[in-house]
């Protein structure tokens, strides 16, 4: 997912900025998505962040943080994050929760593409084989 910063304003002299993006994963097929974080080169530093993810198949919230930097004139990041996703329509066969899912997700983004991967829990008590599910997704730039 590419991050076109479109706000942006100073919180305790930090710049914090919302940016957009658009990706394709599973199990949401696609969706857009708005993450408010410190848009800043400070190498080996980590900052909060939020991000919503609403999809065609379901929706992710996530907290966590984040790392921006610029190497060789290309913008890079690396994110780990807790997310809560739902999931709805077309795969709710495959992830059948009433509660929804929770766990950590990685998502790398170089220049114009990022990648992410994520495992995740059922929040269903009576969930006991539905322990662990994986997620995937790759975002271009628009």
């Amino acid at each position: 997912m590419v991050l076109i910063p479109t706000v942006g304003y100073s919180l305790r002299n930090e710049k914090y900025q919302l940016f957009y993006g658009i990706k394709t994963s599973y199990p949401q097929i696609i969706s857009a998505s708005l993450c408010y974080m410190r848009y800043e080169e400070r190498f080996g530093f980590f900052d909060p962040y939020f991000q919503f993810e609403p999809g065609l198949a379901g929706n992710k919230i996530s907290v966590g943080l984040a790392n921006n930097y610029e190497r060789f004139a290309v913008d890079e990041s690396l994110r780990l994050k807790l997310v809560y996703m739902n999931i709805w329509a077309f795969e709710k066969e495959s992830w059948p929760s009433e509660f929804g899912y929770l766990g950590p997700e990685v998502e790398l983004m170089a220049a114009m593409l990022s990648i992410h991967f994520g495992m995740y829990h059922s929040l269903d008590k009576n969930s006991a084989l539905e322990w662990l599910k994986l997620s995937f997704g790759l975002g271009i730039g628009f």
